[in-house]
Parts: structure tokens; sequence; C-alpha cells
């Protein structure tokens, strides 16, 4: 998810992009969090508030111990239950074809221990799964993630593929702008589960073993948008609508100089700043990131402050970047002399002029100690640039031949 991969709550590659040549801290923050501390590390929570330290070694010897009662002819009294919903412990049946495996469990172990009963009837719906896999995330939901990667999933049995995680963002908008979420097979993709109150996510996905598609990752996109408040992704009264961006956008690429003098295909989200919050958003914090798919040429990551629809930054990729992966390194950026300093300055100085015209001039140029290495672009260097009106931008050229490659807007009269 981004993103963290479970689960891509940073929207389409744009934030990823407009931080990797631009000032990331005048870029809208993603949504995602860093995950809690290791479950061996520092007690859990219980619903109620108290402190539950998860031991991993203990709570597998339990369990060793209900395999060779189960061994020796010991049932348990009930079946372990079939939703996780009650209680959050459950065993569910799955398609193996499908799944990869026939049982999957789960495991509330970030806010209590399981009975020696439940541990039993655990034992005995995972068919006797051997301790040393009964925790991997192919085989149960246990709700801890451990920073030393063993557990990293908290909603989702698997990490996406990157064939999986190239098409999601072309699904996103459709779904949340379009209305793209019926007539979809409930046989395909990832089988939901709600969990138990005390959860704090509420949706939890066991995911195909192989690779979604269509109605795969639609489905997919219902457990990911239904962990977040409704609202979230969704304009707000006197934001941009989604339905308002072919002309703000088509307006903004003119004036900024990005690409083709037509508009082309583009993925569009929106980033509330503040992310996941219980609080009521601020719509001049929000942004619309928007990628523009230029067939050929460059492609662009865009962002557009919700509120006014102003553009506040771009990043610069090479034709094929978003689209078809084939993007390699500019020829530019490995042959012929660089430009010099002075060509840079003049190269950054003339575009700002000419794409705030009423500022009345560019008062300042200053580099930025070192270079910005890009894989696609060569060394480049970044510029602060201060306008007569006040206007403060940060631009980055590439020394090879002096073209743009990001630009951020950090301040405005």
């Amino acid at each position: 998810m981004m993103r963290q991969k479970a689960f891509p709550f940073l929207p389409l590659l744009a934030l990823s992009g407009l931080c990797l040549l631009s000032a990331c801290s005048s870029v809208p923050a993603g949504s995602g969090a860093s995950g809690p501390p290791s479950p061996a590390a520092s007690p859990e929570q219980t619903a109620f508030g108290e402190p539950y330290e998860f031991d991993r070694g203990d709570f597998l010897a339990r369990y060793q111990e209900a395999l060779d009662r189960l061994s020796q002819g010991a049932p348990p009294r009930n079946p372990a239950p079939a939703d996780p919903a009650g209680t959050g412990f459950a065993v569910v049946s799955l398609d193996q074809e499908v799944y990869g495996v026939s049982r999957f469990a789960f495991l509330p172990l970030s806010w209590r221990d399981l009975t020696d009963e439940e541990l039993l009837s655990l034992a005995a719906g995972m068919d006797g799964l051997p301790a040393g896999d009964l925790l991997k995330p192919s085989h149960s939901r246990t709700g801890l993630q451990d920073s030393a990667g063993e557990l990293p999933l908290l909603r989702q049995s698997r990490e996406l593929s990157p064939g999986e995680e190239s098409r999601l963002p072309f699904l996103e908008p459709g779904y949340l702008y379009e209305g793209n979420r019926l007539d979809r097979d409930p046989e395909e993709g990832p089988a939901l589960f709600r969990l138990s109150p005390e959860e704090e996510k509420k949706i939890f996905a066991v995911l195909p073993a192989e690779d979604m598609s269509g109605d795969g990752l639609l489905r997919y996109l219902d457990a990911v948008y239904g962990n977040m408040p409704n609202p979230y992704w969704i304009p707000l009264e006197g934001e941009l609508a989604y339905e308002e961006l072919p002309s703000v956008l088509e307006e903004a690429a003119d004036r900024f100089q990005l690409g083709a003098p037509h508009l082309p295909p583009y993925l569009a989200l929106l980033a509330p700043m503040d992310g996941l919050t219980e609080e009521p958003r601020d719509p001049s914090r929000d942004y619309w990131m928007v990628t523009l798919l230029y067939p050929s040429g460059s492609q662009y990551a865009v962002s557009l402050r919700a509120d006014t629809g102003e553009l506040s930054a771009w990043v610069r990729w090479p034709q094929g970047f978003y689209t078809d992966g084939g993007a390699s390194a500019s020829p530019a950026a490995s042959s012929g002399a660089a430009r010099s300093e002075e060509e840079l300055q003049a190269s950054v100085a003339a575009y700002a002029a000419e794409v705030f015209p009423q500022s009345g001039g560019v008062l300042s140029v200053r580099g930025e100690d070192g270079e910005v290495p890009s894989p696609y672009f060569g060394p480049c260097r970044r510029f602060t640039l201060e306008l007569e009106d006040g206007t403060s931008l940060q631009l980055t050229a590439a020394k090879q031949d002096g073209s743009l490659c990001a630009m951020t807007v950090l301040q405005t009269p």
C-alpha cells in the first residue's frame, strides 16, 4: 500500500515522483504511516487500553501443545468460528486452486491471547499445520507488524506484485470518481473479511496466489477504500471537482509548458495533506495529484491545489515511465559537454519569467550545494528563485542539456 506495499494509500505514482526532484516539504505528504514497533520490542494495546505483550515463542509453544493434544485424540469441543467479526478469531475455508491455501486463520494476537480451547480448535481447523508455518502471512492474519519484516502485512495476505502495482493506478480514478464499481464477479479477486470491532482496520483481504486483473483488482479496491473514511478521496464542497479537471489541466499544461499542445490521457486522485484523520478536512491543504500520460515525449506528475486549481509542482519523466515501463536513460545524460552554472541559471530564470509573467521579473537565482542525481536525465542542479512580487520557486535543470526536470512553488504573494 503505497506506498507501503500492503494497500497502496499513496495515490498513483505522482507522490513519489514529486518528491524525487522537487522540495518534498512543499509537496503534499502521503497518508501511509510507519508501522507499529516490533511486537517483541514493546507491548501492544488491548481493546480496553491495557498493556498486552505478545510473546511469539510462548504462543507457538502453546500451539504445538495443541497439535500434540490433537494427535493424541483430544478433539476440540467446538470448531473454530468461520467469521472473525465476532471475536477476531476464525478459521476460514478457501479455494486452494485460487488462493494457494485451503484454510486461513485470523488470530487477534495484537490485543489478546487465544485460550487453550481456541488453540485446540485452531490446530484442528488448520488441519494440523506445523507451528513453523502458522504465522506466515500466507496462512494467517495476526494483526502484528514486525519491524524486521517477518510479518509486514496488516490488511492483506501478501504484497502486490509489480504487475498489480502498475495496473492499480489506472483503475483507481474510475473506481472513485466515475462509479466503476458495479457488475463485478464476486468470485474474482480477494476474499474480503470484516474484522472484529476491536481491530483498527475494518477489512482484510486474502489475495489470490496469482496476479489479479480486471474485476479482481476492483474488488481489491473495495478493501482498500473500505478501510478509510468514506469522503477521504472525494472532493469537498468548494474543492475542484473531478469533472472540472480537464479544463484546469489543459490551461496549466499550456502555461507551464508541459508536453504537447493537447491534453493527453491522465490519472488523477485527490490527496489530503493531513492524511487519515477524524478531524474535518481543510480544502486549502488538499491537492489533486495528476499524472499526464503523453504517448510521445515526456510524461509528468503534477500537483494542483484542490481549492484553487493552481499548479503547485510538477516533475518530468521520460517517455513511457508511467505507461509501459520502457523508460531508459536519456542519451543526453551520457554524452556531450555539460552546461555551465551560468547557462543553467539563465535557463531557469527565463522559464520563471515566462510562466509567471505578472511577477515583475526574477529578483535572484540561488543554486543549492551539490547535484541532484537522476537515472534518466543525468546529474541535475536545483535552484531557488525569488521573483519581484514575492513568489518563490524551486527549479531543477539537467546539467547535460539544461532542460527542466521539476518545479515546486514554495511561496506566492
